[in-house]
Parts: C-alpha cells; sequence; structure tokens
C-alpha cells in the first residue's frame, strides 16, 4: 500500500492505494525496494500465511500439530509441555496438545505478540500495542480475569526469559517495532515493577535466553559487525563474555539441561556443547537441520522439557519459494500514487 504524503505538512495527503497483491508474509511482507528503484518481492497466500505450527526432532522429521492455518509466529512450550501459546492474527492462542484444540487467549484491534508463559504455568506475558508502543502485558492461561498491563514506556518492549526465582522478567527493549537498536532490561514482578537495565551498549542486543540454573545468559548482538550469539554470567554480565556462535548466529536458546546451547546459523539450526564450571567452555558448533522454512522471529522457537525436539512456526507444504524482480519500479509508482 502507499498513500500521498505532504511533507511541509507531515500529514497523509490522499487516500491509500494498492500497489501489490499477493505478496508473502510471515512475521512481515518479504518485499525490498532499492534506492535506484527495483523491487523485489516473493508471491504468497496473502496475510493468512498459511503456516502450522511444527516440531521438528534432531533427525529432521517434522510433525505438524492439528491446528487450523493462520499466520503463527513465536511458538512457546507450557512448562508442563502440554499447551503452546503462540501470536496469530494479531492475538495469542493456546493451543492444547492432548485435546487438539486451539483457543484465543486475547481480543481486540491491537496487535498481541511473542508470548512467554510464567514459571509456573498459570499466566502468559506477550508484548502489544493497544497504548501505541509495545508494552508488556499478562493474561491468565485459562482466560478467567481481565488483562493486565505491566509496563509503560515510549520503547518497544518484547519478553524473552524468567529468572530463575519467577520474580524477574528479562526483556528487549527496542526502539522499533522490528526487534532491531534493542537493549536488555529487566523487570522486577514484585513491589512497583520498577525497571533495570542490564545489557545497553550502542549495538543491538536481542533474544536474551537464560540457562536453566539460572547463572548464564545468552543473547545476539551485531558488536562484531555481525549477529553473534555470546554468553555472559547473570545478573552480573560484567563479569566475563564469550563469543558462542561461530560464522554468525541469532536466536539463541538454551537447552533444559545446561550442556548445550542452540542458535540459528544461517540455514540450519546448530548446537553448542557447553561444559560449565567456574566459567563456560563451548565446543564446536554442530549443524542439527535445516531451518530456512522456517519464520525468522527473534528467538522465538522452544524445545521440548528433553530437548530432542524443537517448535517453530512452519508453512504447509514444502513448496519452494520464488523471487521476482521488477525493475524501474518507481515509474509504476508515481502512476500509481501521483505526487503533486
Amino acid at each position: 500500500m502507499a498513500a500521498p504524503f505532504d511533507v511541509d505538512r507531515l500529514e497523509v495527503a490522499g487516500n491509500p492505494v494498492a500497489l501489490l497483491e499477493d505478496i508473502r508474509r510471515i512475521t512481515a511482507a518479504d518485499y525490498w525496494l532499492s534506492e535506484n528503484g527495483t523491487l523485489v518481492y516473493v508471491p504468497g497466500t496473502g496475510a493468512t500465511g498459511g503456516r502450522t505450527v511444527a516440531w521438528e526432532g534432531r533427525d529432521g522429521r517434522e510433525e505438524a500439530l492439528a491446528m487450523e492455518p493462520r499466520d503463527y509466529s513465536a511458538p512457546r512450550v507450557s512448562p508442563d509441555g502440554q499447551r503452546v501459546a503462540v501470536a496469530a492474527a494479531g492475538d495469542i492462542w493456546i493451543h492444547d496438545v492432548a485435546r487438539s484444540t486451539t483457543t484465543r487467549l486475547t481480543f481486540g484491534p491491537a496487535t498481541d505478540v511473542a508470548p512467554l508463559w510464567t514459571p509456573d504455568g498459570e499466566r502468559v506475558v506477550f508484548s502489544s500495542n493497544r497504548e501505541k508502543s509495545f508494552d508488556l502485558y499478562w493474561a491468565r492461561a485459562d482466560g478467567a480475569g481481565t488483562v493486565e498491563r505491566l509496563t509503560t514506556a515510549s520503547q518497544n518492549e518484547f519478553p524473552f526469559a524468567w529468572g530463575k526465582d519467577g520474580r524477574t522478567l528479562v526483556f528487549a527493549e527496542c526502539r522499533t517495532h522490528l526487534l532491531a537498536a534493542c537493549d536488555v532490561s529487566l523487570l522486577a514482578m514484585e513491589g512497583d515493577r520498577q525497571t533495570k537495565a542490564l545489557l545497553h551498549t550502542d549495538f543491538n542486543e536481542v533474544s536474551p535466553t537464560l540457562s536453566a540454573d539460572g547463572r548464564w545468559i545468552a543473547y545476539e548482538s551485531n558488536e562484531s559487525g555481525r549477529p553473534e550469539v555470546y554468553v555472559r554470567p547473570f545478573p552480573s554480565v560484567e563479569s566475563g563474555q564469550w563469543q558462542a556462535s561461530t560464522g554468525g548466529g541469532t536466536e539463541p536458546l538454551w537447552s533444559p539441561s545446561g550442556k548445550e546451547l542452540f542458535y540459528r546459523g544461517a540455514t540450519s539450526l546448530m548446537a553448542v556443547p557447553v561444559e560449565a564450571g567456574a566459567i563456560l567452555k563451548f565446543g564446536k558448533p554442530q549443524e542439527l537441520f535445516g531451518v530456512g522454512r522456517y519464520a525468522v522471529s527473534g528467538g522465538r522457537y522452544d524445545t521440548s522439557r528433553t530437548g530432542d525436539r524443537f517448535i517453530f512456526a512452519a508453512p504447509i507444504g514444502r513448496e519452494a519459494a520464488h523471487i521476482v524482480v521488477v525493475q524501474n519500479w518507481f515509474e509504476e509508482l508515481r502512476r500509481l500514487v501521483p505526487a503533486n
């Protein structure tokens, strides 16, 4: 879509116009426009995305959950392993694995994303733009009661992990809603719920994840010039730092045992052996299986309680996508949305 814009008045100066239809969308529309007017996009199935939620074993075998196709993203497994919280169609949904039923947890015109279970499994924390920027909220997982707002901030906030005591929420604080220009902060869930900076630098720190014993925090940072996965002691993050990935890495996730650290490589899910002592020792990253078809959603996949399976938002079918390149597209844009 596009609309004419008055630069002097800083306001939209006309009605929006449809420019292209049938563009694939996973967590965002798959298109880009160069400065010289070359458009590239991936054809798709519209806004629904045609996605399901699926387990992937270490052997590469996929098992889809019995869920109606929607534009799912960010699936998270409940602490008891019996439910999955997932974002779709602007709301948070809960899938009961045993009953094969999916019910909506949140309602309304706002966009609710990035669910995270509380350690006791009674609530789901999520991010919502109900008040313009994305703030943190939570709701009872059984649907009782009302949604409660946890934070009020000018930036966008997304939940990622819990401290071992269950009283501290680790979240990303971002200057955009696309998990860019982010820092990592803490929210105390007791008292007046104060926030505290944890990793605030000039780089993009995102996707924090805590080890099962609560001693180590892994996260993604571009401080080397490209995204890599780093580990620090928690909460004393200034007392050490190690790089766990090689050749680039995003979306880290600790294994339930704490003996492995998973992350997304360029095309595959990687596993790094971890030996914890006074300091951490990392083994050689090992490729588990390809993840190119799974949604990239900022650290938003999960593992089973045994660490032998992983859950992703997955497209239905395995058809290969193709890219359409359109040159001199600015001329078409001027024709569709003439500037006065």
